[in-house]
Parts: structure tokens; sequence; C-alpha cells
């Protein structure tokens, strides 16, 4: 019973991205593109360049060209599957229908990823790590894991 509830709410989420329209007749972006995207996925840890992530995004979406499709209806529809973890978390909390355009999905990932001074802040944490003493060998792993992420 409760497992039906759980798949008619997931049934009723509505996508941070508009659907724009499409000109062409058929249009689908296949399986293998969705796949290719997930090859290079951005997880939201703060050791990860979001910039590098759209730079490599762009780079596969650019050899994609589908007659009548546009620009920006390929990389709105293709942006959810390069991401993971913690990013397609973001993405699944944003607002329905808050994206209609590429620049403007690009400036909330980038405005939620690229900090100034995060890496600066982590870098600082990492190099002056150590073990609290209260810690167990496990606990203080974990926690430097955390910390990579």
């Amino acid at each position: 019973m409760l497992q039906g509830y759980v798949l008619s709410q997931a049934i009723d989420i509505a996508s941070a991205i508009v659907n724009l329209a499409v000109e062409a007749n058929n249009f689908e972006l296949r399986s293998t593109l969705m796949s290719f995207m997930e090859k290079d996925q951005f997880d939201g840890c703060p050791t990860k360049n979001p910039l590098i992530h759209l730079s490599n995004f762009l780079a596969m979406c650019d050899i994609i060209k589908l007659n009548r499709v546009s620009v920006d209806v390929i990389r709105l529809r293709l942006f959810p599957f390069s991401l993971t973890d913690r990013a397609s978390e973001w993405f699944l909390n944003e607002e329905p229908n808050s994206f209609t355009t590429w620049e403007a999905l690009s400036r909330a990932f980038l405005s939620k990823y690229f900090l100034l001074g995060k890496a600066a802040k982590l870098r600082v944490k990492i190099t002056s790590f150590s073990q609290r003493g209260d810690e167990s060998l496990f606990e203080v792993r974990e926690r430097f894991k955390d910390l990579q992420c």
C-alpha cells in the first residue's frame, strides 16, 4: 500500500526544467546520449570543479546536432543526466518549471556550486586536519573522507 503511495507521489513531481517546444517530428534523445552524459557526472562534492564539469558538458553537447532542435533544448534535457548524488538532489529540489533557458540553469548551477573561497577554505581544513582526542581511527578516517568528497 505504501509503495503505491510513494509511486503516485513520485509521478506528481514536476521537473525544474520547462520542456521547450521542438519543431522536429519524432524528437527523442536516445538512451545512448544519456549514457554518454552519465560517464562524466558531477556529484556536488566541494573538491569537484563545477566549471570543469560545465566545460565538459558543453563540449559533449556541442557534438550533438539535431535538425530543428535548439541548442537550449538539448542542453536542458541532457543536463540532469550529468548530475549524481548531492548535485542530483539539488536539481530535484529546485522549484518546478524554474528553468526555461540554458543560461538560467547554468547560472543557478554555478551559484550553488562555484563559491569563491570555498576551495581555499577546504584546502586549509585538509592541511590542518588532525585526530581529535576522543575520536577512534575509524571516525577520523570517515571525517577525512567527508572533506575529500
